[in-house]
């Protein structure tokens, strides 16, 4: 085979870019969609100038302050055609790190290091009378206190005099979590404010909430270019190159303060099922900003597990009880004939008229069970609304939602799993489960929707008398957390918190 000398390789690679990058037609490469249209990281221009064989200052000098070094521009559809060859041919793998570095990636290797070093955004470090102060206006309650020690020590752990660059969050549900959310989006020179919303139903709640009280969040996409004091994004999403991209951005302006990840265990609890889950502690760890994680359910056996997993250097744990004293927690063995359904349907036809118990203009019953089948049998037998995960688009379960909530004549909602995690109605006054829930850690979740408007509710849980607890050691930790606590043989507080 003859040798090829550099002008051979600039031959071909002229001969490509007419082909494959005219202005007539569109690359024909399977390059990744979403390719932003404007070169807004430094690295790419150091690659750029290398391949314009200009060096590094008159290649800055002559494009990098344009606002035509765009996807349109023959240099930069050089680069990515000689991008995809070298990812066709496999250079990086063949060669496996031994090809020397040219002067310019060196150079680029050098402006990353720096970028590090000094990307970490300045927070400003606020006084418990600040953050109290900013709460107060945002819920425009004067007498406004911290609802728990948990909640205060985790809003001054993120914001304070000495603030946390990784502070893990563990306090009840109905303890406002998101406040340290709120109070970071509103204060004074906050920077911005990354949610990282694990399940989608979780949006529009969290979304009314924030519009009560008078945030405008931005609901980041792929195509999303701008920034706002508050912007929200899906676990799906956050694990993209592209919002790294979008993070590193807002780092380099200095302006990216933290991401909050909401419901921080399903990293672990339903990283199984979840790809996304799984990642989502690297992809954080990628930005340089702190992160914070919100949960209510991460038991003290799985915190090293968590840590571990999500890539956590000595993170600052602020961990208080997650007992609700305004639940009252009951299992109930059902004997006889009939279904477990059945029982749930005439148990709330008996109790619901009782005007002791229930406020007729308000109150709300949520009944859990474990299979869609079951869902649509209660539902018949009460004349009820259901919620399942098939229930339709994002907006069409928010429908269900809001018109079981604003209907004074249908006081149940029948659902699986799919309704727990971030619903936040206040008066919801009892939850009931048919059947034997799995694990301790997705039990709270849906028994933690009763009472959060500190008033009195009811936990009950129906089971076969013929129950009994699974004794082959083959059980999780979480799992047998949660027999324990069917077997009532201890405290049901104890057990849970």
């Amino acid at each position: 085979m003859p040798s090829l000398h550099t002008s051979n390789w600039r031959q071909f690679a002229a001969s490509i870019t007419k082909e494959k990058f005219s202005v007539k037609e569109r690359a024909n490469f399977a390059l990744e969609d979403g390719i932003s249209e404007d070169i807004e990281d430094e690295l790419d221009l150091v690659a750029l100038a290398e391949q314009s064989n200009h060096s590094y200052h008159t290649f800055n000098y002559a494009y990098a302050g344009t606002t035509t070094l765009t996807m349109n521009t023959l240099l930069h559809r050089n680069y990515r055609a000689s991008e995809s060859w070298r990812t066709f041919f496999r250079f990086d793998h063949v060669l496996q790190g031994k090809r020397p570095r040219g002067a310019s990636e060196t150079l680029s290797l050098r402006m990353l290091d720096a970028s590090k070093r000094s990307q970490m955004r300045r927070k400003g470090a606020y006084s418990e009378a600040d953050l109290l102060a900013v709460a107060r206006k945002l819920y425009n309650a004067p007498d406004l206190q911290f609802r728990v020690p948990g909640q205060r020590n985790g809003v001054l752990a993120v914001m304070g005099p000495q603030p946390t660059e990784q502070v893990v969050l563990v306090i009840g549900t109905g303890s406002r979590k998101t406040m340290v959310v709120m109070i970071g989006t509103a204060i004074a020179n906050g920077g911005i404010t990354v949610l990282v919303l694990p399940m989608v139903a979780l949006r529009g709640d969290m979304l009314r909430r924030f519009h009560e009280v008078g945030i405008r969040p931005l609901v980041w996409s792929v195509e999303c270019k701008q920034s706002a004091s508050l912007v929200i994004v899906s676990a799906e999403a956050e694990c993209t190159q592209g919002f790294l991209e979008y993070c590193h951005i807002q780092v380099s302006k200095q302006e990216l303060a933290r991401i909050v990840v909401d419901e921080g265990h399903l990293t672990i609890t339903a990283n199984s099922y979840r790809r996304c889950m799984a990642q989502l502690g690297w992809y954080v760890r990628q930005i340089r900003t702190q992160t914070v994680w919100l949960t209510a359910t991460l038991p003290p056996v799985m915190e090293e597990e968590f840590i571990k997993h999500n890539k956590l250097v000595r993170p600052k744990i602020v961990r208080e009880s997650t007992n609700r004293p305004n639940i009252k927690y009951m299992v109930s063995w059902e004997a006889g004939p009939g279904a477990l359904v059945e029982r749930a349907a005439n148990l709330v036809k008996a109790y619901w008229p009782k005007p002791e118990i229930f406020d007729h203009s308000r109150d709300k019953i949520i009944i859990y069970c474990r299979t869609r089948e079951q869902v649509a049998l209660l539902a018949e037998l009460l004349q009820c609304l259901s919620y399942t995960f098939e229930s339709g688009s994002e907006e069409e379960k928010a429908a269900i939602l809001s018109g079981w909530i604003a209907s004074q004549d249908q006081p149940v909602i029948a659902a699986t799993s799919a309704l727990g995690i971030g619903f936040d109605y206040p008066h919801i006054r009892w939850v009931v489960h048919v059947d034997a829930p799995s694990e301790a850690t997705a039990f709270p979740q849906e028994s933690g929707r009763a009472g959060r408007d500190g008033g009195k509710a009811s936990s009950i849980v129906l089971l076969h008398s013929g129950w009994k607890p699974q004794a082959d050691g083959t059980l999780s930790p979480d799992q047998g957390a949660m027999q324990l606590y069917l077997t009532q043989q201890y405290c049901s507080r104890g057990v849970l918190s």
